[in-house]
């Protein structure tokens, strides 16, 4: 019986994990690809503000070249406090070197390989001296 009852909640557990949805729409940023460029100096610093929720396993990790530094990709927790919010992720962007770049920020689960971001966000950046 003991068995059978581990068995059963092995099966739910290993289910449930399986059947994480994708992230809604709520949690892709608003604008997708930014059009016009985003005007920096060498030494500033760009906060980039984007919902996610890290419960489904999804975070934001960057691409991005030799121009700039992704400085850091900080979870920010939802004010709600609540177990399962969504909460945003603060991704900040050095300017290094001048030049026209781009910054792509996708919106993917880090363990699966070979599939397409749920969503990405692209900027193109003008960094001056």
């Amino acid at each position: 019986m003991k068995k059978t009852v581990i068995a059963l909640l092995t099966a739910v557990v290993l289910s449930a994990c399986k059947s994480v949805p994708p992230p809604e729409a709520e949690f892709a940023p608003e604008d997708g690809i930014k059009t016009t460029a985003v005007k920096m100096r060498t030494g500033d610093v760009l906060t980039i503000l984007l919902n996610e929720n890290q419960t489904t396993g999804y975070s934001w990790n960057a691409v991005y070249n030799h121009q700039v530094s992704v400085v850091a990709l900080t979870h920010v927790g939802a004010e709600s406090g609540l177990c399962g919010a969504p909460g945003r992720c603060e991704a900040r962007i050095a300017a290094l070197k001048p030049g026209e770049t781009t910054v792509i920020l996708n919106y993917s689960r880090p363990w699966e390989e070979n599939v397409k971001p749920a969503a990405a966000v692209t900027y193109r950046l003008e960094i001056t001296d």
